[in-house]
């Protein structure tokens, strides 16, 4: 349940980034390809898209109605290590309503964590418990990137709630990949309306994914 509650936490980024997040000068972007050398992989966003810089977490999460009362998940959001390596949003930080978008986490695996699909079920079994309206259309499942490299998929929705009373169904592909001793999560997530449904420009970044061998 800790690690479904940590990767949980990181989804208050979702529909606040349309109020909580900044224009950033990311190093290792050229045009619409981001490069991390560090991790050693690579994604092309969509024309247009932005990236983002690094969101205020507590700010973010303050914008979502959820009624957690756990200090150990107040001290994760907390945490000023909370935060995605990349965050970006087909429409500007301003935009009102629910802006689709893609963040990308990086963090050690634990060894009690077990394989990445153990790892991504305990996930998803926390998001369930956290989030509303959570119906989950594809289980954990093995996959094959298009760069070769083995991951696990699931595709899931929820309804986010924002502290303005509005609220908005949100569509979620996760992907997460075991890399050695670390462990990156990709989310890609946008909405069923006119405007917040990106499902083919999300679908061209997670085929763009390509990490080096």
């Amino acid at each position: 349940m800790f690690v479904g509650r940590r990767l949980f936490l990181r989804l208050s980024a979702m529909a606040t980034l349309v109020a909580a997040a900044t224009p950033s000068m990311l190093a290792g972007t050229s045009g619409n390809r981001y490069s991390n050398r560090r991790l050693g992989l690579s994604l092309t966003k969509p024309e247009g898209w932005r990236f983002l810089s690094v969101v205020d977490f507590n700010a973010a999460a303050d914008r979502q109605l959820v009624h957690i009362d756990d200090p150990e998940v107040l001290d994760i959001l907390r945490a000023p290590e909370a935060v995605p390596f990349l965050a970006v949003t087909k429409y500007a930080a301003g935009y009102d309503d629910l802006n689709p978008c893609f963040t990308c986490w990086d963090e050690p695996i634990e060894p009690a964590w077990g394989d990445a699909r153990a790892c991504h079920v305990e996930a998803l079994d926390g998001w369930t418990r956290l989030l509303s309206e959570v119906d989950v259309a594809t289980e954990p499942t093995p996959f094959t990137m298009t760069c070769g490299t083995a991951a696990t998929f699931s595709a899931w929705s929820f309804r986010f709630d924002h502290d303005s009373g509005r609220s908005w169904p949100v569509r979620v592909r996760t992907l997460l990949v075991h890399r050695g001793a670390r462990m990156q999560t990709f989310h890609f997530m946008d909405g069923v309306t006119q405007g917040a449904d990106a499902s083919d420009e999300l679908k061209r970044v997670a085929a763009s994914l390509a990490y080096e061998a």
